[in-house]
């Protein structure tokens, strides 16, 4: 088995440079953009309100969705939070990213690409910066 290798895809600017030649862990929306996503991330609790990640859309992508919480109809897989954690020696982590990096990294994953990870919206580097 050669080694595993995966692509974490946001909605910055270097979105549209991912050459989609391993599989595709996306973040929140970029499945509306993205060529191909295998696997959607959603850390957040659902948002009823939010339309863009409403669970009855999220079922049409007929993809895994990594949650903090099931939703009846997804193919939702549970993010091991506390595992993650002990492997670690934290307690949290500061974004998203990061912890997909964290799973990637406990799954033994051994290639990591990024794209679209060069965002900022609003306040969040600030926010983040210190963690």
């Amino acid at each position: 088995m050669g080694h595993k290798s995966i692509c974490i895809l946001g909605l910055g600017p270097t979105w549209i440079e991912c050459p989609y030649d391993k599989t595709v862990w996306g973040i929140n929306a970029v499945y509306q953009k993205a060529k191909r996503v295998d696997m959607l991330w959603n850390l957040h609790k659902w948002g009823l309100s939010d339309p863009i990640m409403h669970p009855d859309v999220l079922k049409k992508l007929n993809i895994p969705i990594m949650a903090v919480e099931p939703w009846e109809g997804l193919n939702t897989i549970i993010y091991p939070l506390d595992a993650i954690l002990r492997r670690f020696k934290t307690t949290f982590f500061a974004d998203s990213v990061s912890y997909m990096i964290a799973y990637a990294i406990y799954k033994e994953y051994k290639e990591i690409d990024l794209y679209g990870i060069d965002h900022i919206f609003g306040n969040e580097y600030t926010d983040i910066k210190p963690c």
